[in-house]
């Protein structure tokens, strides 16, 4: 008999709904039954592409024996971190000031008032390698809640007073200049494997935001060896078995330090941050290998992620047939008798496919030839190409991994914006028409709901969303605009602007927090600040805030931003890796943003100067577009009226580029020489 679980729209919380344990969704009846029956809550937070979910499931959740301790003893609560990030930071704050980790699954114990007074991550059905087995652990927080309570509830005040206090003093000993943030690089350069590329060891996470803000010091200090590091991570990662190498796409982080073995599962955000992070690497080297290692990602994105909505799906796991990694492992034999080849064959070499094998006896692909040519991305038509599309359709005919095919706000406007950066980097339209179509489905969906949702899947909304879901999708709507130049664009990141203020900012603390004013009250309001695999909801609402103080002239936003960025900035030097869509922030606002205007008749006549300037790696800027004769009437008349493109005019009737700082502009342009010339000499573009 399934348990409340089924009635959920969250795919891992429906994945429990056959578990013997007596599951609650996050709600209030489940504390209020925990109040009545004077039992401790059990807290499980996890996520349907998380490999030691399953795992903790199938030893403990599905157990029997196990489940009748918990619901003898507990009011067990499951939880999607996904679907509420809030109550995950939360929780995930307390365990990890109680043990100095945290992780998924996470598991917190906590009185029915919501107090945390214990936690860990995962634990096994019977005791291993050290660890307690979970029936010990059920049994033992038991005991403590009736007979010991008053020292669980001194525990709980402690860990609730300490995740409280987290928040640095911005007016304390803050020098926001240039000289501080070289500091931060000289930090990312001591870190860096220069071996093997990448950063932490023994597992590797790619790091988009680090090396983001990388590519924006190179561009500054071409002397500086920010770009080698930045190509030897890229390669090494492409290269590596951390990515599909048939199917194309990331997986969430290596656990070796030569980027061989992933877990296995894939996640939205990631492909899209990497996306947009080879095609930045393009802009700037302009070497084939980063563009086709982007297309190739969105190529996978748009296969096998994507609805007919062209809305995105947030996961896939990394379990299948009931084996870690099984879909994406591969034996010699396997290999050999799918391309009719030798076992000696060169193909074979260069992938390191062999008898014994790299992952459990068996291959994950990685290519350890001449990495410069790669024959995927380097030359993606050479004559081993058609090997992998072999390959691939082989692996179609295997039992594929879960897919999680809820549509999380955020995570879709990251992917968004990664076919945008794809169509500026390549020229490609189908890119851009993809990226439209997005916009236009949470559009609808947004219009469905009512405001900014957090979730939407088979027709059911989660719920509210939270700062990062607006912050993302004005950044992407911003986006848009600057490649369309279709102004609503901007009047909605605008409209949207205002309510993410009024709904997140508070200027008594001069902090966002991640969860709106009149959202669910929890035992503390977070306010994350550290960018962890995604960027944090402060750093994307700065980053937006930034751009639109500029198009608007909004001395709020600028106010805003600048409170946001003392908060955090001297923790960020002290470890970059934590705060790396911050330090791209600071850049911008220290370097200072080029504003970017182009005025012409109609869109097609603007793409003719937009295009060059869009060839061109130019992080730190803001882009305004102005087709005279496409809109017309009070959408025109509120988007001419701002300072970038108040009193601009076309130059001899033709279209025209500005290129400005603080609303002062150099002499325009109408002729793509001219403007060849002028980005030549505007190295700080």
């Amino acid at each position: 008999m399934p348990n409340r679980l089924a009635r959920e729209t969250s795919p891992y919380l429906i994945q429990h709904s056959n578990n013997p344990v007596d599951w609650h969704a996050w709600n209030d009846e489940a504390f209020v039954l925990a109040k009545q029956l004077d039992k401790p809550v059990l807290l499980s937070i996890g996520y349907s592409s998380c490999h030691w979910c399953h795992v903790m499931e199938q030893e403990s959740f599905e157990n029997e024996e196990i489940a009748s301790l918990m619901n003898e003893n507990f009011v067990c609560i499951k939880v999607d971190r996904e679907e509420r990030p809030d109550v995950d930071s939360v929780y995930m704050s307390a365990v990890q000031a109680m043990t100095g980790h945290g992780g998924w699954p996470l598991t917190v114990f906590l009185t029915p008032e919501r107090r945390p007074f214990f936690g860990g991550t995962y634990y096994p059905s019977e005791p291993r390698g050290g660890m307690p087995g979970f029936p010990q652990i059920l049994d033992a927080i038991s005991d403590a809640y009736f007979n010991r309570r008053a020292d669980l509830e001194t525990t709980s005040q402690h860990v609730i007073e300490h995740i409280q206090g987290r928040i640095e003093d911005p007016s304390v000993g803050i020098q926001f200049n240039m000289e501080r943030l070289n500091d931060a690089y000289t930090n990312l350069e001591q870190q860096y494997d220069w071996a093997l590329g990448g950063f932490g060891a023994p597992i590797k996470f790619p790091q988009p935001f680090v090396h983001e803000f990388l590519l924006r010091y190179y561009a500054t200090y071409p002397d500086s060896m920010a770009l080698q590091i930045v190509e030897k991570s890229l390669k090494s990662m492409a290269c590596g078995g951390i990515y599909d190498q048939i199917g194309g796409g990331f997986h969430r982080y290596s656990t070796t330090v030569d980027w061989l073995t992933p877990h296995f599962e894939k996640m939205l955000y990631d492909n899209a941050l990497l996306a947009r992070l080879y095609f930045h690497a393009f802009q700037i080297t302009r070497d084939d290998f980063y563009k086709f290692v982007g297309i190739d990602i969105l190529n996978y994105i748009s296969r096998d992620m994507t609805s007919q909505d062209g809305l995105f799906y947030s996961a896939s796991d990394a379990d299948s047939e009931g084996a870690e990694g099984a879909y994406f492992i591969w034996s010699l034999d396997e290999v050999c008798s799918v391309l009719e080849t030798d076992r000696d064959s060169q193909f074979l070499q260069d992938f390191d496919i062999t008898e014994d094998g790299n992952f459990e006896g068996k291959n994950i692909f990685h290519f350890t030839s001449k990495q410069n040519d790669h024959p995927f991305f380097k030359k993606k038509d050479g004559p081993q190409a058609h090997y992998r599309k072999k390959l691939l359709e082989e692996r179609y005919k295997k039992e594929a991994p879960f897919r999680d095919e809820k549509i999380i706000f955020s995570w879709n406007a990251l992917m968004g914006q990664a076919f945008l950066d794809g169509y500026a980097a390549t020229g490609d339209s189908q890119l851009l028409d993809k990226a439209i179509l997005n916009i236009k489905s949470l559009m609808k969906l947004k219009k469905e709901f009512g405001g900014i949702f957090r979730s939407w899947k088979d027709g059911k909304f989660s719920g509210y969303g939270y700062l990062e879901d607006y912050a993302n999708f004005i950044n992407l709507l911003i986006n848009a605009h600057a490649l369309t130049s279709n102004p609503n664009y901007l009047l909605d990141a605008q409209v949207l602007a205002d309510g993410m203020v009024l709904k997140f900012w508070d200027q008594s603390n001069r902090t966002f927090y991640d969860t709106p004013i009149d959202g669910e009250e929890l035992i503390y309001r977070p306010n994350e600040l550290y960018d962890n695999a995604v960027p944090s909801g402060s750093s994307s609402a700065s980053d937006s805030l930034r751009k639109l103080a500029i198009i608007f002239d909004n001395d709020e936003y600028r106010d805003i931003v600048k409170f946001t960025e003392r908060t955090v900035f001297n923790n960020s030097l002290e470890h970059p890796t934590a705060f790396g869509n911050w330090l791209t922030g600071f850049w911008d606002g220290l370097v200072g943003m080029n504003e970017i205007v182009i005025i012409g008749e109609t869109n097609s006549d603007i793409n003719i100067l937009r295009n060059i300037l869009l060839k061109e790696y130019v992080p730190n800027s803001v882009m305004v577009c102005e087709a005279q004769g496409d809109y017309r009437g009070d959408v025109f008349e509120k988007i001419h009226s701002t300072p970038l493109l108040k009193e601009r005019d076309l130059l001899a009737g033709k279209s025209t580029v500005y290129i400005c700082k603080n609303y002062t502009c150099e002499l325009p342009v109408n002729n793509t020489e001219d403007l060849k010339n002028l980005l030549k000499h505007h190295k700080e573009i």
